[in-house]
C-alpha cells in the first residue's frame, strides 16, 4: 500500500512547528499500524523531508499557491485526464512528477489543519487540485485534522464546498463548530470528530527541555510562563504588548518567547517584543524543531499562546494553559481544542485582559487535563486507521 500526503515539510526556510509535528506524528501512527506502508509527500524542501521523516520526497506541484499559478492549476488537472487516458503529460517535470506520484500512490491525504476558509484561498486552490486529480485517477482521498471555516467571502466558500465534497471522508479536530460549517455548506462527504494528531507527537523529553532553558538563562527553580506568539501588527501589536506587560505585573514569573514560524515571522517579532519591554525576566528561545519545542513546553508551568499547536503540546503535556484569538478563525481553533479537555472557557480575545484567576487555578487545571489524556490516549490511532483502513 502506498500513502501521499499533500502537504509536507516546507523545511528550515519556513519551518512551523505544528504543521511538522502534526504530520511527523500522522507517519508514524500509520508505520505503527501497517509497518510495510510506502509512504510519500509533496514538500517545498525534498533533503530536509526525507531527513526528518523518513519518507520518498519531491516537489509539490505549483497548483494555486500565487495568483500567475491559478491557470495553471487548472492545466494540471486536465493533464490528469491526458495523463489517464493518452499515458502522456503536457507539464513541467516538477509537474508530471507530481501527477506521476498520485498515479502510482492508493491514499491520498490531506493532512491538517485550518486550510478551508476565507483565509487561505490559495491553499485551498493548490488542495483541491491535487483532490480532482486522486479523483481523476480514482484513488481513495481523506482528509484529516481539519478546521473548517471560518467564511466571510463567497469564493473560498463555493471553492471548498466543491473540493470537499470530492473527498472520500473527513475528520475534523473540533467536536462542534467545523461540522455545523460542513452542514451549512451542503457537503455530504461522511465526517467524523477526532483531535489533532500532533497531540500524540513524542518530543525529546523533559530532560532535553530543561537543558535547553538553562541554555538560554532560565532559572528552573523559578515559576516560567510561556508564551507563543504570532507577528502582530499596528493595533494588534500594541494589544498583544499591553497583554505581556500584564502577565509580567501580575504573575511575577519568568516569561519564555517560543516561536511557531521561523527563522523570521514569530521569532522576529518575539525579539522585536522583547526590546520593547525592559524587563530582565523576558527570555527569547532559538528556533526549535519540533522535537525540542515539545520537549521545552514539557517543562514550564504555565503558556499562553495565540498560536494552535503551542496549546495542542501544552494540553498534550498537562501544562495549564491560556488562548489568545486574534480574530474568529483562531477563537473557533483555540476555543475547539481546548473543547477536549474541558477548558474551552480559557480563551480570551485580543485585547482583554490576563486572567489573573485563571494563573492562581493551576493545579485544578491539570487534574483536568490529566483526566482528559487519559480519555484522549485511546483515539492516538484513530486518523492514522482511517487512512489505512477507511
Amino acid at each position: 500500500m502506498k500513502v501521499l500526503f499533500l502537504i509536507g515539510t516546507l523545511g528550515k526556510k519556513i519551518y512551523h512547528v505544528g504543521d511538522e509535528a502534526m504530520i511527523k506524528a500522522e507517519i508514524g501512527a500509520v508505520r505503527k499500524i501497517r509497518p510495510e506502508i510506502k509512504i510519500s509527500v509533496f514538500a517545498g524542501d525534498i533533503a530536509f523531508a526525507k531527513k526528518e521523516m523518513h519518507v520518498d520526497a519531491i516537489l509539490k506541484p505549483r497548483t494555486g499557491q500565487k495568483n500567475s499559478n491559478l491557470l495553471y492549476g487548472a492545466w494540471y488537472v486536465i493533464n490528469a485526464f491526458i495523463m489517464r487516458y493518452l499515458k502522456i503529460t503536457l507539464l513541467f517535470e516538477r509537474e508530471r512528477k507530481a501527477l506521476q506520484k498520485i498515479n502510482e500512490s492508493d491514499v491520498i491525504v490531506v493532512n491538517g489543519g485550518g486550510h478551508f476558509n476565507s483565509h487561505f484561498f490559495h491553499t485551498i486552490m493548490y488542495l483541491g487540485a491535487n483532490i480532482l486529480v486522486g479523483k481523476i485517477f480514482q484513488k481513495k482521498v481523506v482528509a484529516i485534522c481539519q478546521t473548517i471555516g471560518p467564511f466571510n467571502n463567497k469564493l473560498s466558500k463555493i471553492a471548498s464546498k466543491f473540493f470537499l465534497n470530492k473527498i472520500d471522508i473527513i475528520t475534523v479536530r473540533d467536536k462542534n463548530d467545523s461540522i455545523k460549517t460542513l452542514q451549512k455548506l451542503n457537503v455530504k462527504t461522511k465526517t467524523i470528530s477526532s483531535i489533532d494528531d500532533a497531540y500524540f507527537f513524542k518530543h525529546a523529553g523533559k530532560n532535553r527541555g530543561k537543558e535547553l532553558l538553562k541554555k538560554n538563562g532560565v532559572n528552573l527553580n523559578n515559576p516560567i510562563i510561556g508564551l507563543s506568539l504570532h507577528d502582530f501588527e499596528g493595533i494588534e501589536n500594541n494589544k498583544i504588548q499591553k497583554f505581556v506587560s500584564e502577565i509580567a505585573e501580575k504573575t511575577n514569573s519568568q516569561i519564555v518567547l517560543i516561536s511557531n514560524l521561523f527563522p523570521k515571522h514569530d521569532l522576529e517579532y518575539a525579539k522585536e517584543l522583547k526590546k520593547r519591554l525592559p524587563t530582565s525576566k523576558l527570555f527569547v528561545l532559538p528556533g526549535l524543531l519540533c522535537d525540542d519545542f515539545g520537549a521545552v513546553i514539557s517543562c514550564i508551568d504555565f503558556m499562553v499562546s495565540s498560536r494552535y499547536h503551542s496549546l495542542v503540546f501544552a494540553c498534550s503535556n498537562n501544562i495549564p494553559c491560556l488562548g489568545v484569538a486574534k480574530n474568529k478563525y483562531y477563537q473557533q481553533k483555540l476555543g475547539g481544542l481546548l473543547e477536549w479537555t474541558g477548558l474551552q472557557k480559557n480563551v480570551v480575545k485580543l485585547g482583554e485582559s490576563f486572567p489573573k484567576e485563571i494563573f492562581k487555578d493551576k493545579k485544578e487545571i491539570q487534574k483536568k487535563l490529566e483526566e482528559a489524556n487519559k480519555k484522549l490516549k485511546k483515539v492516538e490511532f484513530k486518523n492514522a486507521q482511517i487512512i489505512v483502513n477507511g
